[in-house]
């Protein structure tokens, strides 16, 4: 909504809301969830951001010692952050978390939202960060945010919030890259992935809630949910998203939410069929993210339509990441329908255009720069591996007459053989290519043998041989300069630390 419009709706409804609010509202400081908070937190909830801020900017006007409204407004940068993925947006929105915090530092001290409010908002940006790998401006943000919270559980040891928050610390700092672990030193903690995991469960499945909860419980599912996607079992990931994004035709955040599990989880229809069903309105946040997200899915289902999407993305995102991820996949639907040409013209777009913030990023363009061509069998199946269509996937891969070009080729061979083995619940024959993969890849470069060796670590986790489970985790953090290895690396960890 464009901000004079809001101001116009503003100053014609204020009249409104000052007749019909408590006249105690506009003496109090600190935080009040009055109703005009309580709306915002379910506007924010659905992605009505732009709805959310009117209402808050109303309250503002009405009560403006109230520091919850600024509390509820960081909420919808998060949101919003979380959604885009916009790096360049994140760098433009820090400057209104201090200006926040020195409005909370002033408000009551006697409320447990006092220090929890402040190591929240700590918690948002830290957060952020580590989604796209900024370790270390997150570290002082998650030791000021681990702090107020010990601090604030031993004030109020009954406000159920700590925990959950204490918890999201824990598991996070349990998947500390090697090479950062430093921030633990710095922070004074230990990452425990387990516990933390566990904690944030116990405050999602409470029974009863305050209703100024509302977001607390939702960014609650959303970090279990981001959690158990990156760093646990996939299966037990979609469970989980499926059942906390049942209101995604009504729900934006839902809808993202479970299309995103969805892909990564290979429940690729259930992520088409979310996309397509989402919530329309001028009211909800415009995700452009949300083309990208259609086009992966659909190119993993081989549709026809795939490349619109990805079209749509690269011209309307204001955004850095995931733009060479996307002309990489525009790149790989060209080169299945036949057009090398195509092909190699978005391929070069790959190297000129976007960031290399995320790992699929800095993959795109590896790719692109090699000048390799992939090859089309493969790229197939895994693709088809990717959106969980293992028996489709197995009957290409099974088409293949393993001549390769280059010796990469033929171990991806193995590899994807595997990865599809596994899908489809072929345990003996996954163990068998995998270790195949491993024992052919000797000191190359690429994620094959890591991720085999951590695929491994899964299967035996799941049949119950610990030992060789962590065997396996532990061979992962031997390797060496690899695409995807702070990802693999992080899943690695957070096995051990299961196992523990």
């Amino acid at each position: 909504m464009n901000p004079f419009k809001r101001a116009k709706i503003l100053w014609c409804l204020l009249p409104f809301f000052c007749v019909y609010s408590s006249s105690a509202l506009t003496t109090q400081s600190g935080f009040v969830f009055s109703q005009n908070c309580v709306d915002a937190e379910k506007n924010i909830k659905i992605l009505k951001l732009e709805k959310a801020k009117t209402i808050l900017e109303l309250e503002r006007v009405i009560n403006p010692n109230n520091v919850a409204v600024d509390y509820l407004e960081d909420f919808i940068d998060f949101y919003f952050l979380i959604t885009n993925q916009q790096i360049e947006e994140l760098h433009r929105l820090e400057n209104a978390k201090d200006i926040r915090l020195n409005k909370i530092k002033k408000s009551n001290p006697n409320s447990p939202y006092f220090l929890y409010s402040q190591a929240e908002i700590n918690l948002h940006w830290a957060f952020v960060r580590v989604i796209n790998n900024e370790f270390v401006s997150a570290a002082l943000e998650f030791r000021t945010a681990y702090q107020l919270l010990k601090i604030n559980d031993k004030k109020f040891p009954k406000f159920s919030p700590n925990k959950k928050s204490l918890g999201m610390l824990h598991a996070v700092l349990g998947t500390v890259p090697e090479n950062y672990k430093w921030i633990l030193n710095v922070i004074g903690m230990n990452g425990k992935f387990a516990e933390g995991l566990k904690n944030i469960k116990e405050f999602v499945d409470q029974k009863e809630y305050h209703q100024e909860w509302l977001l607390e419980k939702q960014s609650a599912e959303f970090y279990y949910n981001f959690l158990l996607l990156n760093f646990g079992d996939k299966n037990d990931c979609w469970k989980f998203c499926e059942k906390v994004t049942a209101d995604f035709e009504t729900n934006l955040f839902s809808t993202y939410l479970r299309a995103f599990t969805g892909i990564k989880c290979a429940h690729n229809d259930e992520a088409i069929f979310a996309i397509s069903h989402s919530p329309k309105g001028i009211d909800f946040a415009k995700l452009d993210i949300m083309d990208y997200l259609l086009g992966k899915a659909k190119l993993n289902r081989l549709d026809k339509d795939a490349d619109i999407y990805f079209k749509k993305f690269v011209t309307f995102y204001k955004g850095q990441n995931l733009i060479k991820d996307a002309y990489k996949r525009l790149s790989w639907y060209n080169l299945l329908e036949g057009d090398t040409l195509k092909y190699r013209i978005y391929n070069s777009l790959a190297r000129r255009f976007g960031a290399t913030t995320s790992d699929e990023d800095k993959n795109a363009l590896k790719e692109s720069e090699s000048g390799i061509l992939p090859d089309v069998i493969l790229l197939k199946s895994r693709l088809l591996f990717d959106g969980g269509y293992y028996s489709n996937a197995e009957d290409v891969i099974k088409s293949h007459h393993k001549i390769f070009k280059t010796e990469s080729q033929q171990i991806e061979y193995y590899y994807r053989y595997a990865r599809i083995m596994h899908g489809s619940n072929k345990i003996a024959n996954a163990i068998d290519l995998y270790n195949k993969t491993i024992n052919i890849s000797g000191n190359t470069m690429l994620y094959y043998a890591p991720n085999s060796c951590l695929q491994l670590g899964y299967i035996y986790e799941k049949l119950g041989y610990k030992e060789m489970a962590k065997s396996n985790f532990e061979k992962v953090l031997k390797y060496k300069n690899y695409e995807y290895k702070s990802g693999i690396t992080q899943e690695a960890k957070a096995g051990l630390s299961r196992l523990d």
